[in-house]
């Protein structure tokens, strides 16, 4: 999009295949809120969650990107899918008001240097009906002890949230919100490494993070980055949310 700066999965270079896996477990997560529905893909990328949209029965799916090179390989990719491709800002869609019954923004929210406005529009073109699903990292997890005025350790992203601020940012634009979770790690842990944190520094603290997760990254079993529901006494990595009853 046209504001923050560019992170994404690719074909054209080298990618881990845990981080494949793991955007393939959000596409799914979101496919059984598509079909026949019309579709918003916002920071689409190369096309990955757009394709696996219109493949889930979507009536149309409209995706924007702030880079042109990866709006066209979406276009490519797309071939005669129901999709139609644009570049277009996060906070300026050229879209009419209340045309989407469902707007995806998977790991958009913590490139945005204005996210406020990001929800505003996002609220802007859903049906009063419509749904809102987005996922970002927990800063919990990948940013332990730091808070949300700390840029995170990832250089392409401008912020982090934790819990309690996400709940109050979404609050503001969506009047209803489910908290879904992918990658869970207990509390216990996660006090742990805060603590830790100012004796190992705050790259030693998400490295430390890092590390503990490591045993998922070589796991193939779909089951391993599979979004469910937050469940009592955990973290997770990635909070994914599906918010109703838009706020204009």
């Amino acid at each position: 999009m046209a504001t923050g700066r560019c992170e994404r999965l690719t074909d054209r270079a080298f990618m881990p295949s845990w981080v494949r896996r793991e955007h393939e477990a959000r596409y799914a997560f979101c496919a059984p809120y598509v079909p026949r529905k019309v579709v918003v893909d916002c920071a689409c990328g190369e096309g990955f969650g757009a394709v696996a949209f219109a493949g889930a029965g979507a009536a149309v799916v409209y995706a924007f990107d702030r880079d042109a090179r990866a709006v066209a390989v979406t276009q490519a990719r797309a071939g005669a899918r129901r999709i139609l491709c644009g570049v277009g800002d996060a906070a300026r869609l050229p879209l009419p008001d209340r045309i989407a019954d469902v707007y995806v923004a998977l790991e958009t929210l913590e490139h945005l240097d204005d996210d406020r406005a990001f929800l505003r529009e996002a609220a802007r073109v859903l049906k009063p009906d419509g749904l809102f699903i987005c996922s970002t990292p927990n800063r919990a997890v990948t940013n332990p002890g730091t808070a949300l005025r700390e840029r995170p350790g990832n250089p392409f992203h401008v912020r982090e949230y934790a819990g309690e601020q996400l709940k109050t940012l979404l609050g503001g634009f969506f009047r209803r919100v489910e908290w879904y979770g992918q990658h869970g790690v207990s509390e216990g842990t996660v006090r742990l490494l805060a603590r830790l944190r100012p004796l190992i520094s705050r790259r030693g603290a998400a490295l430390a993070s890092r590390i503990h997760m490591m045993p998922r990254w070589w796991s193939r079993r779909p089951a391993t980055h599979a979004v469910q529901p937050m469940r009592p006494g955990a973290q997770y990595e990635y909070v994914i949310a599906v918010c109703r009853q838009p706020v204009r």
